[in-house]
């Protein structure tokens, strides 16, 4: 499976934002989030440069970093945002390798 697709989805899914939701400018906290971790782990799973990463979801490259700052302080101090982190990661996982 492709990881954007791979990662999109499972975002979708275990957040219940649709996938025009977090293309869009909203910034309701739950599509915020949604879209901050799959910018996140698009960037750290398909490999590819900030820039590209972001135009997949209609974001800049100064916004993946943000996202992926956002993620790391959330991953520092929040035990229940690194259970959900770890859950959503395996899954995408999981689909990257039995696509």
């Amino acid at each position: 499976m492709n990881t954007v697709i791979a990662v999109v989805t499972t975002i979708r899914d275990e957040y219940g934002v649709p996938v025009w939701a977090m293309r869009s400018s909203s910034r309701v906290a739950k599509v915020r989030e949604a879209r901050q971790l799959a910018l996140h782990f698009i960037h750290k799973h398909a490999k590819i440069s900030l820039i590209k990463s972001g135009k997949r979801l209609n974001r800049n490259h100064a916004t993946v970093i943000h996202s992926n700052k956002v993620v790391a302080n959330e991953l520092a101090t929040n035990k229940l945002y690194q259970r959900r982190y770890n859950l959503i990661n395996g899954i995408i996982l999981n689909k990257m390798n039995n696509g």
